[in-house]
């Protein structure tokens, strides 16, 4: 038998649904972890490209029979088998003689969408199928089932998904009888295998960004402040012109702005802004930019009123940050630049704010060492052809940079990934036991937080062992009963980004902690108090918790030194 096959409980990234990560030992569901966010998210699929999660745009993608479903119509759930094999195919009657329809719209943004769904008809019949507002569209279904597509420009109208007798079908008003499975909305003109939604708030972030395996991605809440994340056209600009949709993005889709330098001696440049009292607080200002015929950028973040400055000189042929300059004094400062697919490359700076302003400013130049003035800024003679590509700008409270936070005319928030399990009291050793991580630390400031404890949430230290980031980057292990402590083991120096493999082995009075397969510390005078729960990032102790979850184990035995030695090699 091997070490695996005795945990009692382990869990990877690999199969989920809304709201929940499946464990792979127990495989029966008690050992699944529930997954709250309430909010969408992005993360980076096994293709490398920026992906929003759910890409299904559609709440209730397969419930038809309520909200946010409108509708004309009679609705029968249940009525035939899909094509999945399951009961779960809707059957829609639109009478005659007059409009009916079946419609959930979402809201609207630029760029091409696509609407696909599962049809079959009672007989063979022409039905509209279309995005409900501009754009009719009608197709001919058959008997059997077929997975039909749409590709539209969505406006200002809005968009959504839309089933009728009416919008390009002729004649109109008259009876239709078909049925429906998999409805779907998603961002580009390719239709995307289809993804379950219900309410699209709690799907868990499987993120390819370390590698061709993926990792579980949990992050603190954070707001982009920005206002068109994905339209820097928006914002102000100077000597250059804007064409939108001319290239694809980092999430695959056509939908980044080319900036072409003018032939002035001038600024090539725009800036954006927030003020959001950032006095005594990090920010973090990316963008994302890609060579085109144009090879340097420089990127800056501002604050003080703007008068004081850090910014960056960027190679994006060779994807490399080859110059930092400074004014007013910056403190907090860091830069970052990190590849995407396709030639793309995401640019990172933090600093400290002063005073209510924060922002950025961007700038083309023609060499990469540009002559500088005293507020960062760069002049120079463009040829009138140097171009770019920009796309996904972000502003966001933190000393590091998260996940991409798109935004459509207004700052839209994230909230923190939060993954827990209660009630699982036989999974986990009550007078003794093992609890191991593998985690990726992305960031310098980044945190993790992993707790087995009585409860969730508030005061759930109180009965708990945790293990934990502290901000000067050591990690500490402790552990208390009714708020006392038993024992605290940390680190003497602060841990480097990248992998970590940790194991807390434990019972009465013997206390163990490995790190990275070298024993970290002891504790031979502890008690040890009743467990219920597993945590991950509990925003009451770690708020700030920035991590990638590559596995979670559990024993109900305290295993022995050389085998949690062996366990936490990297």
């Amino acid at each position: 038998m091997s070490l695996l096959d005795t945990a009692s409980l382990i869990v990877t990234p690999n199969g989920y649904k809304e709201g929940k990560l499946y464990s792979v030992i127990p495989s029966d569901g008690s050992g699944d972890l529930s997954v709250t966010r309430a909010t969408t998210a992005t993360r980076v699929n096994s293709a490398g490209l920026v992906e929003l999660v759910p890409y299904n745009l559609l709440q209730q993608s397969n419930s038809f029979n309520g909200s946010p479903w409108a509708a004309v119509a009679t609705r029968t759930p249940n009525a035939a088998i899909a094509p999945d094999g399951t009961m779960t195919a809707t059957r829609i009657q639109l009478a005659s003689g007059g409009i009916g329809y079946l419609y959930q719209g979402v809201p609207a943004s630029s760029g091409a969408k696509t609407i696909s769904c599962y049809i079959k008809g009672a007989t063979a019949q022409t039905i509209g199928f279309n995005d409900g507002n501009a754009n009719p569209n009608s197709i001919n279904i058959t008997t059997e089932w077929q997975r039909y597509t749409f590709t539209f420009n969505s406006n200002s109208l809005g968009m959504g998904i839309q089933f009728d007798n009416y919008f390009g079908v002729s004649p109109s008003n008259q009876a239709k009888d078909f049925y429906i499975w998999g409805a779907q909305l998603v961002e580009g003109s390719t239709a995307k295998d289809y993804q379950k939604t219900e309410t699209r708030l709690n799907i868990p972030r499987l993120d390819y960004s370390n590698g061709t395996c993926p990792s579980l991605l949990v992050e603190p809440q954070r707001t982009n402040l920005l206002t068109y994340s994905q339209q820097i056209s928006q914002f102000y600009n100077i000597g250059g012109t804007f064409v939108s949709n001319n290239g694809i993005s980092p999430d695959g889709t056509q939908n980044s702005e080319k900036f072409t330098v003018s032939s002035f001696n001038s600024f090539h440049a725009g800036f954006f802004e927030n003020a959001s009292g950032a006095t005594g607080n990090s920010f973090t200002t990316s963008i994302f930019l890609k060579k085109g015929t144009g090879r340097y950028f420089l990127y800056r973040a501002m604050t003080n009123t703007y008068a004081t400055r850090y910014g960056v000189t960027i190679d994006l042929q060779n994807g490399t940050i080859v110059g930092t300059n400074t004014c007013g004094s910056p403190t907090g400062t860091s830069s970052k630049i990190e590849s995407f697919s396709n030639g793309w490359y995401r640019v990172s700076l933090t600093m400290d704010g002063i005073g209510v302003q924060i922002g950025a400013v961007w700038c083309t130049s023609d060499t990469a060492t540009p002559s500088l003035d005293a507020l960062l800024d760069y002049s120079y003679t463009g040829n009138g052809s140097d171009s770019y590509y920009i796309w996904g700008a972000q502003l966001e409270a933190g000393s590091y940079s998260t996940s991409y936070i798109p935004t459509q005319g207004a700052s839209v928030t994230r909230n923190a990934d939060v993954i827990s399990k209660t009630g699982i009291s036989s999974l986990i050793g009550q007078t003794e036991g093992t609890m191991f991580v593998d985690v990726y630390r992305p960031n310098q400031s980044s945190a993790f937080l992993f707790t087995l404890a009585n409860s969730v949430g508030s005061n759930s230290y109180l009965n708990s062992i945790y293990i934990f980031q502290l901000p000067d980057n050591k990690m500490v292990v402790d552990c208390f009963v009714s708020g006392v402590k038993q024992f605290g083991i940390e680190t003497s120096v602060g841990i480097t980004n990248g992998r970590h493999k940790i194991a807390v082995a434990y019972k009465q009075n013997d206390a163990v902690v490995y790190l990275d397969g070298v024993l970290l510390g002891t504790d031979t005078s502890c008690n040890i108090p009743p467990f219920s729960a597993f945590e991950v990032n509990n925003v009451d102790i770690g708020s700030t918790s920035n991590f990638d979850i590559n596995s979670v184990a559990l024993w109900k035995t305290k295993l022995d030194n050389a085998t949690l030695a062996q366990l936490t090699t990297i």
